[in-house]
């Protein structure tokens, strides 16, 4: 399967949101907020190739029964 990019250890407690997590800060924000942000866009784009599957399957049986 998928091995992770990297492996970040912290001892350290940084709040994201309104809990706390472990993890490190960045200039660019806490690694948790990134990991979840990539989670958000993964799924968003599971979900428009989904819709564009469910397109072409409709535009295949629209050319079938013109057929």
């Amino acid at each position: 399967g998928l091995l992770p990019f990297a492996v970040v250890g912290s001892m350290e407690e940084v709040k994201v949101g309104k809990r706390m997590v472990k993890g490190r800060h960045y200039p660019w924000g806490v690694l948790q907020e990134f990991q979840e942000q990539c989670k958000r866009e993964e799924e968003e784009l599971k979900q428009m190739f989904m819709q564009r599957v469910k397109e072409k399957e409709l535009t295949f049986k629209d050319a079938e029964k013109e057929a």
